[in-house]
């Protein structure tokens, strides 16, 4: 299939603009966080610039620790569903990445409340921290749903979510704009 007809076939596909808007907006929530958390922790907070930086790193030592849980997470679950699919002689689809997906955004938005709501630096050093582990799982999961509901055509979806470059760049520096003015 020529790479035009490809396109084409991709963009009519729903759910795969659903999976690269939810990517793109983990892109736009690890820079709008970090930038808006930083800005918190200076001038709400009173801490210096060296300060709030060694505060947000504890997003990214979050991710870690959440990127390897997540593998521990779903390790388990798909054992789990591989010996009932035996002992049950069906084959099953996998419901466990779902799972992590929905749990991960659940805990993401009370960490966000914590963010924002933190009151001292440990506080937010420590909302950032947990931040960064319960959202680590979606990018990828959301970046395995694109390619999986456009299955053969890995270009295609590398194709279309260069589409969200332009947020992934414009929207941080209009909201730092906006944030800088109030």
């Amino acid at each position: 299939v020529p790479l035009l007809v490809a396109l084409r076939q991709g963009v009519r596909r729903p759910r795969l603009w659903l999976w690269l808007v939810g990517a793109a907006l983990c892109t736009f929530l690890d820079e709008l966080v970090i930038a808006l958390a930083a800005l918190h922790a200076e001038r709400d907070l009173g801490a210096s610039a060296s300060t709030a930086v060694a505060c947000v790193a504890g997003a990214s030592g979050g991710s870690v620790v959440g990127a390897w849980m997540t593998e521990r997470v779903l390790g388990a679950f798909a054992s789990e569903e591989a010996s009932q699919e035996a002992s049950e002689g069906a084959v099953a689809g996998s419901a466990a990445p779902d799972r992590v997906l929905v749990g991960s955004a659940a805990a993401t938005l009370v960490a966000l409340v914590a963010v924002v709501a933190a009151p001292t630096l440990p506080g937010l050093a420590l909302a950032l921290f947990v931040l960064g582990v319960v959202a680590a799982p979606q990018y990828a999961l959301l970046e395995a749903k694109a390619y999986a509901a456009s299955p053969g055509r890995p270009g295609v979806v590398t194709a279309l979510a260069q589409v969200f470059v332009v947020v992934d760049i414009g929207g941080p520096l209009l909201l730092g704009l906006l944030a800088d003015g109030f």
